[in-house]
């Protein structure tokens, strides 16, 4: 039986897709995703970037927070800091992110990657929490548009 993932989180993600993210759960302040580092995801030095871990860990932390939202809110990173534990050069990367604390505008959300049984990331981040924009209008603390010169 699949683990469930929260209905609001069925949603495009075409950057999630050109790097090969996959979620199995999202619920409750959780997530756990994944995907399948190979050649593509290197750097020069044929290891993998260090942007691909990055990216496993946002996305992840989006989702986790998502479930929590309540109707009319969305969220953004603030924030996040990442150590890289193990160099990883191909092979399935395993992402498990929990909600640490979800405030009224912020929240604190942790990530872990594996490569199997070995940690080889770690990620703190902080995320903002608003009112979702009404299509066509400017997300709520959005800056006022410069004036022109």
């Amino acid at each position: 039986m699949a683990a469930a993932i929260d209905p609001r989180l069925r949603v495009r993600n075409p950057f999630g897709k050109l790097i090969g993210l996959r979620i199995d759960a999202a619920r409750e302040g959780s997530c756990r995703s994944w995907l399948e580092a190979g050649a593509q995801h290197h750097n020069p030095h044929a290891v993998l970037h260090g942007g691909v871990l990055f990216s496993l860990a946002d996305s992840s932390m989006g989702a986790a927070l998502y479930t929590l939202l309540d109707e009319g809110e969305s969220c953004a990173t603030v924030e996040m800091k990442m150590n890289f534990l193990r160099p990883v050069h191909h092979g399935r990367l395993d992402c498990e992110t929990t909600v640490l604390r979800r405030g009224r505008s912020t929240a604190v959300l942790e990530s872990r990657i594996r490569h199997g049984a070995e940690l080889v990331a770690v990620a703190l981040g902080t995320y903002a929490v608003f009112p979702r924009a009404a299509p066509g209008e400017e997300p709520a603390g959005a800056p006022a548009p410069e004036e022109p010169a």
